[in-house]
């Protein structure tokens, strides 16, 4: 029993980290990109780094979309994607706030012996509709929704590159179209 017991404390543990590291991946990239916008073509990029190093991941997605739909040149449809993959991102930060800064339990021993679920229990006191959130969660759930992070992480670099000009040959709707008003990557040749 204790390889099964350890097994399900472990594997949601692997899997908690894994997201974490995903999303931080997902912020590094949005700013690498702001800096990279921001920073002297030839010149040190220090300056841009110090401004934004400390700032929180929704600080860095405000900017990054910002600056794009500022320098971006986009038409209506692009501002679309835009505004939707923003939206995409605002959803993984509220949730990785839910992962990393909930109250997790890897699972247990029930009265039959037999191993419960990993759990994640938030309190909120501001909610409205209750003030406790508690959601039972797979080490399958959470390698989906690692994938799916990175699936936007991938989204957002290229389109960051798209409209901030580091890929001069491709616009947004190049890359991108709406699917239901939902960015959604063009499916490559």
């Amino acid at each position: 029993m204790s390889g099964d017991w350890q097994r399900h404390h472990l594997e949601p543990v692997r899997a908690i980290g894994a997201y974490v590291v995903y999303f931080s991946q997902l912020v590094l990239l949005m700013r690498g990109l702001v800096i990279r916008k921001l920073s002297p073509p030839e010149g040190p990029r220090t300056l841009a780094e110090l401004a934004l190093g400390e700032a929180s991941a929704i600080q860095i997605a405000n900017a990054f979309f910002a600056i794009c739909q500022e320098v971006g040149n986009l038409d209506e449809t692009e501002l679309r994607i835009g505004r939707s993959l923003r939206s995409q991102v605002l959803v993984v930060i509220e949730r990785r706030n839910d992962i990393a800064h909930g109250d997790w339990w890897t699972g247990g021993l029930e009265p039959d012996m037999t191993i419960s679920p990993s759990r994640l229990i938030r309190i909120k006191p501001a909610r409205a509709d209750g003030t406790r959130v508690e959601q039972s969660l797979t080490v399958a759930d959470l390698d989906q929704e690692s994938r799916d992070l990175i699936n936007l992480q991938f989204a957002v670099i290229e389109f960051g590159n798209a409209a901030l000009g580091f890929d001069p040959d491709r616009r947004v709707s190049d890359l991108f179209e709406l699917d239901k008003k939902r960015a959604v990557r063009r499916a490559r040749l």
